[in-house]
């Protein structure tokens, strides 16, 4: 059964999970967003040298079924949010929302990409050199600026969520829909895990941690996504 997400957190999200997806100028985010100190990042990272991982497990390089309760959507614990990261979720659910929409993703996934890899600090950098919300490293973001036709802004939200959107949205049609592939590529590189499910070869246990995260996370914001779609009927038939 699934887990209620604490209903203080219900409450607070309800309302960024409907806003519109406008990027008018009342909603644009600022070029250079407030700084803080971010929490440290995963340097696993597109072409990026990975940290070394444990030995691999035997699960088959494939979309990871539920290897165990705690991996499994309909039993993730919720995220625990804390205000200060609800201030930081709602400033760039407009973008999320734009991205996504262009980009044939489920908002949800996005932000919990987002959640995993920055905890929303729009000013985030890994050991490795990955930037952003997103964490996209340099090589990958300026090339994804080019084919978006956007200037090369690692540290501007609306640019790290629509590149590493429109990246993520490269992944799930590289991986068939695969989400977690598609994730599984995100961290490690597509073609090392290309080869991976080639080969028949397992994915890394940090591999699998990773995607358990984001799924875990994901499942936080499509439960949160479903109680403002609520809220917003019964406010239009009200």
């Amino acid at each position: 059964m699934r887990r209620t997400l604490r209903p203080l957190h219900v409450l607070a999200l309800t309302g960024l999970m409907a806003c519109k997806p406008s990027l008018g100028p009342e909603s644009s985010e600022p070029t250079s967003p407030e700084e803080g100190s971010a929490p440290p990042v995963d340097d696993r990272r597109h072409g990026a040298q990975p940290r070394s991982e444990p030995a691999p497990s035997s699960a088959p390089a494939a979309a990871p079924s539920c290897p165990g309760d705690a991996d499994c959507p309909s039993t993730f614990e919720p995220l625990s949010l804390r205000e200060e990261d609800l201030v930081r979720i709602r400033r760039v659910q407009p973008i999320v929302k734009r991205a996504a929409a262009e980009h044939g993703v489920d908002p949800s996934l996005v932000n919990a990409v987002i959640w995993v890899e920055s905890k929303f600090h729009a000013r985030a950098r890994g050991p490795a050199g990955a930037r952003g919300l997103m964490q996209l490293m340099p090589r990958t973001s300026a090339s994804l600026a080019k084919k978006l036709g956007m200037p090369h802004q690692p540290y501007d939200p609306k640019f790290n969520i629509m590149a590493g959107t429109h990246y993520l949205a490269r992944l799930v049609k590289t991986f068939d829909g695969d989400e977690r592939l598609a994730l599984a590529g995100y961290s490690r590189g597509a073609g090392r895990i290309k080869a991976m499910v080639a080969n028949g070869d397992p994915l890394p246990d940090g591999t699998q941690r990773f995607i358990g995260k984001i799924m875990r996370a994901k499942a936080t914001f499509e439960t949160l996504e479903a109680v403002a779609a609520r809220g917003v009927t019964r406010g239009e038939r009200a």
